[in-house]
């Protein structure tokens, strides 16, 4: 018996599909229009003894299949598919009036929340193409039609296809989250608790409503709030300016209503410490560095710190509480989390460890989303003002003795000092954990060169390396991939001394070493071609711009020219992996690899600008 399903739907004024696929490929379509019906019974029966696994389907494939299955028409479904894609209504409301939620019979799993978003864009919204361009799909492909409009015989055979390949990157994105729907496979044992289409902040809201007993609709949340920041008694400074920092903060009201972005009267956006400059505020302490590079010579030592588990046990310790809740187990839950994640970490149970660490972290998240029955703007201040006040000691605790601080970012810092001074560094260090009750983890590296704060370089002293941010992201769902073959030049250069030249003139030429991608706004068009909505390409000697559309007009009613995607001259787009590359323009690709050392602090001027 068949166990698991992939599957998608297509709507049209007269034009219904659906089509399961099992991951070897093989499909079963059906189809609703003037000369087919769709097999009720069947497709229930598919429905209720399998696996099926869509993406984006919970809001859209699945109530559109429970609309089918009541014996509604094309037009009725084209109805409710309008609704569903446009920006009129919400789909909730929708699901609630006409009664589509997916049934408890179905055993259903939407991968759309399971994919990774960017970290402070946690409500971003990406598409499958996006997630298949960032995967290296072998094929690209726009909806190939107007879906207001009929479509004919032809058109239905080509939009099989196009289902057909949009299956095919649902169960290669769902094979890439293998380890989070495994995470979510064991909290549903350990549990019984279904998150497995759930994305992280959901778990945590999932497992809190459980393990306190609480029915989420019974809770009420605040529709206003005010506070004023209470640091815990540990929270000291010596200089002047930092004391004058606490005392503002704390003598500062923090207000508003349910959903709006908090007010405070005063509290700073900088403060100088040793004359470095870091950027304070209710979204995290960072300092300021950009374009730099730092290599340690044989006398220093360069130690990352980073607090571990920072905000869940400041929210422990502190037994910071939504004040709605008023419920003595939230803190004995959560400290049972964080007891457990630390047991599991240290037997080397990581998918455990993964799971709590997921949680944890999450439950912070909360604290901010004004959809979650765990919306506390206070608690959210007091961890990230906490966590910000904390770090700023023991920055200026070293400081104080001169060990210079060099980086930091929301928990943790980066340290510059000398190998002679390391015993001093760790009695700071330890003496600012006792008085805190945080605990800290050293990384050394040997090197280290930053675009900016969040997006850097590190080389560790075992060789191997730590990334952060766009420039170097490697295999991540959630940013688009870097080129690879200029970030291995760079990488090669600062290593082993490999020149630019010799990496990108001798590389792998398979397509998706020299790719860039882009979502344009209104579609991607190249020689008039229209391309799609996410695009992808590479540097050729024969190519040319991709242009979008121009939504601009001026006042005589002619359109603007049309915007040109970034990075796009002497672009061939590839939308089909099978086509490969011809005539790569090298030149393109070792310019860059020059400027992406630069934007990292190291000056290199390419041979053939050098000045005589």
């Amino acid at each position: 018996m068949i166990s698991t399903l992939f599957f998608d739907t297509e709507c049209y004024p007269n034009y219904f599909l659906l089509m399961f696929k099992l991951s070897d490929g093989r499909k079963k379509f059906f189809e609703l229009d003037e000369n087919s019906k769709l097999d009720l019974q069947y497709i229930k029966k598919l429905f209720k003894e399998t696996t099926t696994i869509g993406f984006n389907s919970r809001m859209y494939d699945v109530p559109m299949i429970l609309y089918a299955l009541r014996g509604k028409n094309n037009a009725e479904l084209k109805k409710l598919s309008d609704r569903l894609i446009g920006k009129e209504e919400s789909s909730y409301n929708i699901l609630n009036e006409l009664g589509l939620w997916c049934p408890n019979y179905f055993d259903h799993i939407d991968i759309f929340k399971v994919a990774p978003k960017l970290h402070d864009l946690p409500y971003e919204k990406i598409g499958l193409k996006m997630y298949g361009a960032r995967m290296h799909t072998p094929f690209l492909q726009d909806l190939p039609y107007d879906p207001s409009e009929p479509v004919t015989e032809e058109q239905k055979a080509t939009l099989r296809n196009y289902c057909s390949n949009d299956i095919d990157q649902t169960i290669q994105l769902y094979n890439e989250l293998s380890k989070p729907l495994f995470i979510r496979e064991n909290i549903n044992k350990e549990y019984n608790l279904d998150v497995r289409s759930s994305g992280d902040a959901g778990i945590a809201e999932s497992l809190m409503l459980k393990t306190l007993g609480l029915n989420k609709k019974s809770v009420k949340v605040p529709k206003s709030y005010n506070f004023q920041y209470e640091p815990p008694s540990y929270i000291d400074f010596k200089s002047e300016n930092l004391k004058d920092l606490l005392n503002t903060i704390t003598n500062t009201t923090f207000k508003g209503k349910l959903g709006e972005k908090i007010k405070n009267d005063s509290v700073p956006n900088e403060i100088t410490i040793n004359e470095k400059l870091y950027s304070f505020g209710i979204g995290g302490l960072h300092s300021t560095e950009s374009q730099r590079s730092i290599i340690c010579k044989n006398d220093e030592l360069l130690i990352d710190v980073d607090v571990t588990g920072h905000y869940p046990k400041m929210i422990i310790d502190n037994k910071w509480v939504p004040d709605h809740l008023n419920n003595d187990n939230f803190t004995q839950i959560i400290s049972k989390f964080y007891d457990d994640r630390v047991i599991a970490k240290r037997s080397g149970n990581t998918q455990k460890s993964n799971t709590y660490k997921i949680v944890l972290n999450s439950i912070y998240g909360k604290f901010g989303d004004k959809t979650s029955f765990l919306y506390s703007p206070k608690c959210m201040v007091h961890t990230t003002l906490t966590g910000q006040l904390s770090l700023l000691m023991l920055i200026e605790d070293l400081e104080e003795v001169g060990l210079e601080v060099v980086s930091a970012n929301t928990d943790g810092i980066l340290v510059h000092i000398k190998k002679s001074d390391y015993d001093l560094f760790k009695s700071i260090c330890d003496k600012w954990q006792e008085e805190s009750n945080l605990n800290l983890e050293e990384t050394r590296f040997n090197a280290i060169y930053n675009e900016s704060v969040n997006s850097y370089l590190a080389i560790k002293e075992d060789g191997s390396l730590k990334r952060k941010g766009a420039l170097f992201v490697e295999g991540d769902l959630a940013h688009n991939p870097t080129l690879k073959v200029c970030v291995d030049a760079v990488i090669n250069y600062l290593t082993v001394g490999k020149s630019i030249e010799e990496t990108i003139l001798n590389y792998d030429t398979s397509p998706q070493n020299f790719l860039m991608m882009q979502k344009v706004t209104g579609g991607g068009y190249w020689k008039e071609e229209y391309l799609g909505k996410v695009v992808r390409w590479y540097w050729s000697t024969e190519g040319e711009a991709i242009l979008g559309k121009s939504t601009r007009v001026k006042k005589d009613g002619t359109p603007f020219k049309a915007p040109k995607v970034s990075d796009s001259d002497d672009a061939w787009p590839i939308m089909d992996l099978n086509a490969g590359l011809k005539n790569i323009h090298y030149d393109k690709y070792i310019a860059k690899s020059y400027d992406m050392l630069n934007d990292i602090g190291v000056e290199l001027v390419p041979p053939q600008r050098k000045i005589a």
